[in-house]
């Protein structure tokens, strides 16, 4: 079965969700490390890039000669997949550039009458999307970060790269490689040095999100705080970047992120929100 959402193929790939014991029907190449990886974390939200098999449909890679394989952990599903028997191409269910779905109704809100069925989960568990590593070189390299760090892959494999932005006419191999994704509709602005400094030059008509109380002077429904810890600020993000939309702003202002490898994926996802 094949899902495909409103976006470009040139800008995306989707991941190839498949069961356990069906990877080497979706590659053409299974290496060590791809065993190493899939016994540390599967099933869980690490996607791993390899030679796609001559079987995988040149739709589902946008052309290309890898696929992402993926082994999600949710159980609702897991389940589908056990029903299924065969792999399932799947991107995320969003509109191109847009701010990924943690909730069903992100996905009605986005793609409602363009898909027949959602199939409710409920809210996702992690809140981003998933590590994206490419094995298909000599060095293993991480071409999207996520809540399975780079220091947790080099525990597993030894050195790890970190990719490149691609050039203009390189085809992607994974999502979430462009400039600007993960966005919006309201202009994001991640604000650099002290929140209080920001807030005494910004409009009260902006939406704040941060991991501090709201301040008196501040709207309270307008001021959106978040988690101190790295797993619980990616639990609420996007599902509070959609609700900022819902509310209709313009402007959201985003407290600078602690420095540390587990906040890296949401630096990333925010950085690339605001086309940074």
């Amino acid at each position: 079965m094949l899902k495909r959402s409103q976006r470009s193929c040139s800008q995306a790939r989707p991941n190839a969700l498949i069961p356990t014991d069906s990877s080497a029907n979706c590659t053409a190449a299974w290496p060590s490390a791809a065993a190493q990886l899939a016994g540390a974390f599967w099933p869980g939200p690490l996607s791993l890039v390899l030679p796609k098999a001559d079987s995988i449909p040149d739709i589902v890679t946008a052309g290309g000669k890898t696929v992402a394989v993926r082994c999600p952990a949710h159980p609702v599903f897991s389940a589908v997949l056990a029903k299924c028997g065969f792999p399932l191409a799947a991107p995320s269910a969003n509109r191109s550039n847009r701010v990924s779905p943690t909730r069903a109704e992100h996905v009605v809100d986005q793609l409602g009458g363009r898909i027949p069925l959602v199939l409710d989960g409920g809210a996702c568990d992690l809140g981003i999307e998933s590590t994206v590593l490419d094995l298909t070189g000599d060095t293993p390299t991480l071409l999207r970060p996520g809540m399975i760090s780079l220091g947790q892959l080099q525990a597993v494999l030894g050195p790890v790269a970190t990719a490149k932005p691609p050039a203009a006419a390189e085809p992607l191999k994974s999502p979430g490689q462009l400039q600007q994704h993960y966005s919006p509709r309201a202009k994001l602005i991640l604000v650099e040095g002290e929140l209080d400094a920001a807030l005494g030059q910004a409009d009260v008509a902006a939406h704040v999100i941060a991991r501090t109380a709201v301040p008196a002077a501040w709207p309270s429904e307008r001021w959106h705080r978040l988690p101190d810890a790295a797993a619980g600020f990616a639990r609420e993000l996007y599902d509070t970047l959609h609700r900022c939309d819902r509310l209709g702003a313009e402007t959201i202002l985003v407290q600078p992120l602690p420095d540390g490898d587990e906040w890296a994926a949401l630096r990333n996802r925010l950085n690339r929100a605001a086309g940074a």
